[in-house]
């Protein structure tokens, strides 16, 4: 079972941006908690009814996913049930 993940300052902030077309970005040392604030978040947009889908570059697989491009990661995403295509006529 998953320890409970803690609502952090932050989030607030990161959260006025979710529906913008900026760029995010979460940096930070190890083990400081980025990947929990990413859990959060994950599960704010999936109560809202959003559709997530978290990728763990410490994967390799991954990484090598997306170094063959754009077209290997939105076909993986495809895969997962998320169509990028009909997700941008939808949102723009």
């Amino acid at each position: 079972m998953m320890p409970a993940l803690y609502k952090r300052k932050v989030i607030d902030e990161i959260i006025r941006f979710l529906y913008s077309d900026d760029i995010i970005v979460i940096h930070g040392a190890r083990q400081v908690g980025k990947t929990s604030i990413l859990m959060y978040l994950q599960g704010h947009l999936e109560a809202a009814g959003e559709q997530t889908h978290y990728i763990d570059l410490e994967d390799s697989r991954y990484v090598v996913m997306l170094n063959k491009g754009v077209e290997e990661f939105l076909t993986h995403l495809k895969e997962h049930g998320f169509d990028a295509l009909a997700f941008k006529k939808i949102n723009h």
